[in-house]
């Protein structure tokens, strides 16, 4: 029973990651459905260029990984508690390369934009 209310939980955040994400990496990734069961829990993910799929986010490269787990600490914790979701940013930007860090303001600043958009259409 646990899973399947894991698995109804991941689901809602599964379209909000991947809108997310889109931002991120320009539509080239998205996240596919999770695979939960009693004795795995998989996050797949799919490159759209390519159209290789890694089986689990753990097996991205270490700028996807830190991209993906802030994306989905963002999504997390807005579903949650739409009212009190704090997110503590550590770090998460430490597998970027120099460019990347120089644009990963603007990014944050444009993902609180659309998650506050969201949480202002639910009001």
């Amino acid at each position: 029973i646990q899973t399947i209310f894991m698995q109804l939980y991941m689901d809602k955040t599964l379209s909000m990651s991947n809108q997310l994400l889109g931002m991120m990496f320009g539509g080239q990734m998205e996240i596919l459905q999770y695979i939960i069961n009693e004795n795995e829990f998989r996050i797949p993910v799919k490159n759209n260029i390519s159209n290789l799929i890694a089986d689990d986010v753990s097996n991205c490269s270490t700028s996807q990984k830190s991209m993906i787990a802030m994306i989905m600490s963002f999504v997390l914790a807005y579903h949650s508690s739409p009212s009190y979701g704090i997110v503590r940013l550590d770090e998460v930007d430490w597998g970027l390369d120099e460019a990347n860090r120089a644009m990963f303001p603007n990014m944050i600043f444009s993902i609180m934009n659309v998650l506050y958009h969201m949480l202002q259409n639910l009001i």
